[in-house]
């Protein structure tokens, strides 16, 4: 009995002092945050920057966090003035909120990339820190609108909307989402508004593109035919039916050819020029949006599929084209006209994820857009995925579990598509789902 009781004590001493070790660490910590909050806080102005004396370097903390993670550089001859002060995350610009002689407090941007330099430019001094800074990227798929087998169609909130066939998708400069829904015309989204437009009731409508020539319009075409919807983004989304003028081009061996087949027009920020790859009779063609004519400037026959193609944000002049049926991606330089593999493998169907070229397989990519960075999104139809392609050549998939279809929302490790048709990557970097097998639209956070 007095073992025991001796070894109860000490057990509640042991628990009493480990608690008491706790409560001063938590406490200490505490201590030291609230100290540098206070420093910030009440720290006095500091001297001007004086560019006749070096700028130094010393530290930054904490070492690692995700977008907005606030962090405090410290150093010396920062200044007080936080407009002549900018920070970098590698190529990406943070948000300086003070300085105040020997500190910085800023805010880290969104996906900046996974290692990071941290730079700091004072005046005429651009210096790096040693040390690099771990970004952690968060990623979740959410469902914007619409139910898995509601079997509907309807306009409403986003939560009493119904699409029965959602294929392809597109974004304006406000983040309204424009939504190709196969048979049933054309969709509109506002998040913002928390509604649902029915713009189009009836009809089937190939991928909408936002026109680069006056970034106010989104482009349409239809499936077949000749005509393509021009919609007016400051004009109550009213459209015009335009017919463009077949020009034959002797120069390639071409007198007559089909406008049937237009899957999605790529508006090119360089020339003001509409571009698309056509299905039927497979050309690269070009539309000149002023005088409506369009001419094929590139024999696609012995690449015959249907096409979807997206103009790079920074090389304007290289267009990316999805080749659905033969399960990979083409660029197509409108300069050289030269036409070359940019990924995946020629009517090899599959899902590998690596180098573009060398590795990396799909499954019958379809719709494509990039973000601000030259990120390509694809969504990768039969493989359930939606894909990424660095600007370094890198294929990952983002989110989706590779051959498995189904329906959830969550982290990659657990959220789940039905053969995704389309993508849209909105300003903010958010990427919108046409989740065709679900019959939703369903939105990619990266941060």
């Amino acid at each position: 009995m007095n073992h025991l009781k001796f070894l109860l004590t000490n057990i509640i001493r042991m628990k009493f002092a480990t608690c008491i070790r706790m409560i001063v660490c938590t406490v200490f910590l505490f201590e030291i945050l609230a100290c540098e909050q206070e420093r910030i806080r009440t720290a006095d102005e500091g001297q001007p920057y004086d560019p006749s004396k070096p700028v130094l370097l010393k530290r930054f903390y904490p070492d690692s966090g995700g977008y907005a993670t606030k962090i405090i550089l410290e150093g010396e001859n920062f200044g007080n003035d936080a407009s002549m002060v900018k920070v970098y995350y590698n190529q990406k610009p943070a948000a300086v909120v003070r300085t105040a002689g020997d500190i910085i407090y800023a805010i880290t941007p969104r996906q900046p990339g996974d290692t990071c330099t941290i730079a700091v430019v004072v005046g005429t001094d651009s210096l790096v820190y040693p040390d690099k800074f771990s970004y952690t990227t968060e990623i979740a798929l959410s469902t914007v609108a619409g139910y898995p087998d509601a079997n509907q169609n309807t306009g409403g909130t986003l939560g009493e909307a119904r699409l029965q066939k959602p294929q392809f998708i597109a974004v304006d400069p406000e983040n309204n989402v424009f939504v190709t829904n196969e048979g049933n015309g054309l969709y509109l989204i506002s998040e913002a508004s928390d509604v649902v437009m029915i713009l189009l009731s009836s009809g089937t409508y190939n991928a909408p593109t936002l026109d680069h020539s006056t970034d106010r319009h989104i482009l349409v075409p239809a499936n077949s035919g000749n005509p393509y919807l021009r919609f007016s983004i400051d004009d109550g989304f009213s459209y015009r039916n335009l017919n463009p003028v077949r020009i034959p081009n002797l120069d390639i061996g071409i007198s007559s050819w089909s406008f049937s087949y237009k899957h999605q027009f790529a508006s090119c920020r360089e020339d003001g020029m509409i571009y698309f790859g056509s299905r039927t009779d497979s050309y690269v063609v070009r539309i000149d949006p002023a005088t409506r004519e369009m001419i094929p400037i590139f024999d696609l026959r012995p690449y015959q599929s249907n096409y979807f193609s997206m103009f790079h944000p920074i090389d304007q002049h290289v267009l990316y084209m999805a080749a659905r049926n033969r399960h990979c991606i083409y660029t197509f330089d409108i300069h050289t006209r030269e036409f070359k593999l940019f990924a995946g493998q020629e009517n090899q169907p599959g899902h590998a994820d690596g180098d573009r070229q060398e590795t990396a397989l799909f499954n019958e990519p379809i719709q494509v857009d990039f973000d601000a960075d030259g990120n390509l999104f694809v969504a990768d139809k039969n493989n359930h995925c939606i894909r990424k392609i660095t600007p370094e050549g890198m294929v990952t998939t983002v989110i989706g579990i590779p051959g498995t279809a189904g329906f959830n929302d969550g982290t990659p490790d657990y959220a789940l598509l039905r053969n995704p048709w389309g993508v849209a990557v909105d300003s903010e970097g958010s990427v919108y789902i046409a989740d065709y097998g679900n019959q939703c639209i369903r939105k990619l956070s990266i941060q």
